[in-house]
């Protein structure tokens, strides 16, 4: 294909085929590690078949025409936009839950009360740090509810120490 060729309404609709697949593709791939971090075998096994099918049809389609540069330009364009997009999907599904650790300098008891009221089971420590006394608090929620609580613990004590892991639930405790 000559340099001048590739500048057609189909060569542009093909290129953004590939685009949108491959963002598909990755999005898919996203929720396929997060199933696997979850434990969910079904979930990782769907995503995996899934993406796995859309990720041939795509190379083989760039692969038997390497020549093509806008199409090899939109698949490696719709891998990293949808490796951005599978951040952002996966922020906006808030899976799974959330441990926070919350160190706190004389609000530690404010801190507990006010979460167990939201409804939160909250394990308390003494401590000691830097500059004295410290309250280390320990609190699992649900993922999707970590913004709303470090607010809530930001009101109370701006100056709180907070940090967040995910985590998986593996037996007992309280939940919400």
């Amino acid at each position: 294909m000559m340099p001048w060729q590739w500048f057609t309404i189909s060569t542009f609709l093909w290129a953004a085929l590939i685009f949108a697949l491959r963002l598909l593709n990755m999005s898919l791939d996203t929720l396929r590690v997060i199933a696997v971090v979850r434990g969910n075998k079904l979930a990782a096994w769907s995503f995996g078949f899934f993406q796995v099918l859309l990720f041939l049809l795509i190379f083989s389609w760039v692969y038997n025409d390497l020549n093509n540069l806008i199409n090899v330009f939109a698949f490696c364009a719709g891998l990293a936009t949808g490796s951005i997009m599978g951040i952002w999907l996966e922020e906006k599904l808030s899976l799974g839950f959330t441990e926070l650790h919350i160190v706190s300098r004389g609000y530690g008891e404010s801190i507990a009360h006010s979460l167990r009221l939201a409804g939160y089971a909250v394990t308390e420590e003494a401590g000691r740090g830097k500059a004295g006394t410290v309250t280390l608090l320990h609190c699992s929620i649900p993922q999707a509810k970590t913004k709303k609580i470090v607010s809530q613990v930001n009101e109370i004590d701006p100056h709180a120490f907070i940090t967040a892991e995910k985590t998986r639930i593996i037996s007992g405790g309280y939940w919400k």
